[in-house]
């Protein structure tokens, strides 16, 4: 099977979680030389195929494509057809109930593709009767490293969007106790966040995917933690995916501390070498004074990268096309 063209739905998907998805479904379309298709139908007719969403799959393409699916069971869509390839971002379910619906959902697709290698797994060990194959998260060629890249430091950390309770419990207490701790926080405001330095200065809003990547890589260190860790989500049933925000991290050249209970899809993005793993505030402190004054080793965040830029992701994908 080859992909004739990439769904997307950023004409009226534009918050801040679909801006990553855009990127990555540029670089595909770029690397495998398919137009984007924009999926205004949706749009349009919201209201009618959440009343009746079997209404959706009439309106659907019929060309090979490939989509990515935020949600897999949460709205009505029409991409159970036998020319969609979708990949599934946030898979969730665990119950019965949402396993048999997704099994419905995607039914007559010839492949589904599981982003979580922790949801993967298990899918495999209930004998998931779809055709999944796993195609992890990944991070835009775009933002590409390489041995002679450099990062100019302005802060020890930059918390950007929702963050780990336990984590920011002990930056608040390490910089009481380290009152030349350089950082940046956000306050929520509305559905967005502002930015402020550790003097209270307004750094804005940072609206864009731009503003965003330039101030993480100001930071030397970033504060990163799986999902459901300490109960910071519970919407997501257990699982403990690991997110882009680690990759972007690391493209950034920004050294890790993390809080993550281990799991295939951790092992997968080997936080246990890439990230200083820690449990108390000790164990912070401790990190936190050594990585405040060390820079990153850019040659092996280079190689660790080439592992997971978009591009890797594009020939998994093209293998799995072949055996269709």
């Amino acid at each position: 099977m080859k992909i004739k063209q990439i769904l997307t739905n950023r004409s009226f998907s534009n918050g801040k979680d679909y801006r990553i998805v855009n990127e990555w479904e540029d670089m595909l379309s770029q690397l495998l030389d398919v137009p984007l298709y924009y999926d205004d139908w949706k749009r349009r007719d919201k209201t009618i195929f959440w009343k009746f969403p079997l209404l959706a799959s009439f309106f659907q393409t019929s060309i090979p494509t490939f989509a990515y699916v935020m949600l897999p069971i949460a709205s009505p869509h029409g991409n159970n057809k036998k020319n969609i390839i979708p990949c599934m971002i946030d898979f969730y379910c665990r119950e019965k109930s949402e396993l048999q619906l997704f099994y419905k959902r995607y039914n007559k697709c010839p492949l589904v593709l599981i982003s979580s290698k922790e949801a993967y797994d298990f899918l495999v060990s209930i004998k998931c009767p779809l055709n999944i194959k796993h195609l992890p998260l990944s991070i835009s060629d775009k933002y590409r490293v390489n041995n002679k890249t450099t990062f100019n430091k302005r802060f020890d950390v930059v918390m950007l969007g929702r963050q780990n309770i336990v984590l920011q419990k002990f930056l608040n207490r390490y910089s009481e106790r380290h009152n030349d701790t350089t950082y940046v926080y956000g306050k929520k405001e509305g559905r967005n966040f502002r930015y402020f330095d550790q003097s209270g200065l307004d750094l804005g809003c940072m609206s864009t995917r731009e503003d965003y990547m330039n101030l993480m890589r100001q930071s030397r260190i970033g504060l990163y933690a799986t999902p459901a860790m300490d109960s910071g989500r519970t919407d997501t049933n257990g699982f403990n995916q690991v997110t882009p925000r680690f990759l972007e991290y690391i493209v950034n050249g920004c050294h890790v501390i993390a809080r993550y209970s281990q799991n295939p899809d951790t092992d997968f993005y080997e936080l246990d070498k890439m990230s200083t793993r820690i449990e108390t505030y000790e164990q912070f402190e401790k990190a936190m004074d050594k990585l405040r004054c060390e820079d990153v080793d850019v040659s092996r965040y280079s190689q660790y990268l080439e592992k997971h830029y978009t591009s890797n992701r594009v020939q998994m994908l093209s293998s799995y096309l072949e055996q269709i």
